[in-house]
C-alpha cells in the first residue's frame, strides 16, 4: 500500500514536471500575490476637493473656528481625507458624510482646546504649560485626524462588502 502511494505521487510529479517549465510553475504562485492596480476615482476626488475648499473657506468667513491653528488642523484632515479616502472605491454620499463628520469632530474639539486654554493660566511663571500645550496639541489633533481617516476606511470597507454581497447601499 505504500508502495503504491509513493509510485502514484512520482508519477504525478513527473506529469506535473512535462507538462510546465519550472519558471511557469514559479510565476505562478506569484502572480497570484501581485498587488491588483486599481484606477483612482478622479470624480469623487475632484468632488471632494470643492466640498473640502467649501468648508475650510466657510470655517474661514464666518469665523466658527476660534483660532489658526484650528482652521489648519481642519485643512490638513480635508486634504490628507480627499487624496487618502476619496481615490477608493465606494459610495460618494458615505465619502461626503464621512468627511462632513470629520469637519464637524474637528470644530468640536477646536472649541474643546479653545476652552481648555481659556483656563489655563497665562502668567509668565507657567511657561512650561505654554510649550505643553505647543507639543501637545498638534499630537492630539493628529489624534482625531487619525481615528475618522481609520473609521472612514472601515465604513468603505463595509460598504463595498456589502455591495458585493447585494445587500445595503446600493
Amino acid at each position: 500500500m505504500p508502495a503504491d502511494l509513493l509510485s502514484r505521487a512520482c508519477s504525478d510529479l513527473e506529469f506535473n514536471l512535462q507538462t510546465e517549465s519550472t519558471a511557469e510553475s514559479l510565476e505562478r504562485p506569484a502572480r497570484a500575490f501581485r498587488p491588483h492596480k486599481e484606477r483612482p476615482n478622479y470624480q469623487h476626488m475632484l468632488i471632494g476637493l470643492g466640498l473640502a475648499i467649501i468648508v475650510i473657506v466657510t470655517y474661514s468667513l464666518m469665523g466658527f473656528t476660534p483660532d489658526m491653528f484650528s482652521l489648519v488642523s481642519l485643512a490638513v484632515f480635508d486634504f490628507l481625507f480627499v487624496f487618502l479616502i476619496y481615490p477608493l472605491k465606494g459610495p460618494l454620499l458615505c465619502k461626503v458624510f464621512l468627511l462632513l463628520l470629520g469637519n464637524t469632530v474637528g470644530l468640536i474639539w477646536s472649541f474643546i482646546r479653545t476652552s481648555a486654554v481659556a483656563g489655563l493660566p497665562h502668567y509668565s511663571a507657567f511657561d512650561s504649560i505654554k510649550v505643553a500645550y505647543i507639543i501637545i496639541w498638534p499630537i492630539i489633533d493628529f489624534l482625531w485626524i487619525v481615528c475618522i481617516w481609520a473609521l472612514g476606511l472601515s465604513l468603505l470597507v463595509s460598504a463595498g462588502s456589502q455591495k458585493e454581497r447585494g445587500v445595503g447601499i446600493p
